[in-house]
């Protein structure tokens, strides 16, 4: 996988007096599940005010439904749109935590990198990055339904309320980011190809006894 080029940065603190950023990054932002992060952002205003999304998404000036969104629901002081970074390392650590939560998604680059500057990362069940996730461990998942939304907000809030207690979860998702590479996935690759070569001979030999 494509990695940033990363110094060693320190986990981020939070005051809860501060406001609590959730980044994102959404091209395409229905697809992205850009809508769901903000059903959670709209949620969380409801107990917690200086909740933030800052959302990379270049076209939002020319998106009229998320304008009325946005405008229906009050949360318009809530969520800023950027265009695409030139320095993203510095857009990463200026969020306390990425919400990844895209209706599909092979995988998500964005999640490794993240994790690779020390920021946690909550995916959504269809984003294919899942599987490098352990829940509560490294990152977190939250289930894409109609719930979606509220799952999301749960799982913000309960970072936000954690969030200087979460150092060591923060580590694991570091050294989760520096094994996924390109060389350590093409190994995985071969060593599942090679088991279910193996399995396929074993079938075999077993039909010819």
């Amino acid at each position: 996988m494509q990695q940033l080029e990363t110094a060693a940065y320190e986990p981020k603190t939070f005051d809860p007096n501060e406001e609590f950023v959730v980044g994102m990054s959404a091209c395409g932002f229905a697809t992205k599940g850009g809508f769901i992060l903000l059903d959670a952002i709209k949620e969380l205003k409801k107990t917690y005010p200086k909740i933030k999304a800052k959302i990379i998404y270049p076209k939002h000036s020319k998106n009229l439904g998320l304008k009325l969104y946005l405008k229906f629901f009050n949360i318009e002081k809530n969520v800023e749109f950027y265009e695409y970074q030139k320095d993203i390392k510095s857009f990463y650590r200026s969020c306390h935590c990425w919400a990844v939560p895209s209706l599909r998604e092979s995988f998500g680059r964005v999640v490794t990198e993240a994790m690779s500057l020390k920021i946690p990362v909550i995916v959504g069940s269809n984003v294919g990055a899942k599987d490098i996730i352990k829940d509560g461990e490294n990152g977190f998942i939250f289930q894409m339904n109609k719930y979606s939304g509220k799952d999301l907000a749960a799982k913000i809030l309960y970072l936000k309320d954690n969030y200087n207690n979460s150092n060591e979860l923060i580590e694991k998702a570091y050294l989760t980011s520096k094994s996924c590479t390109w060389e350590n996935f093409a190994q995985d690759m071969f060593n599942a190809l090679l088991d279910s070569s193996s399995n396929e001979t074993a079938k075999t030999e077993a039909l010819v006894k």
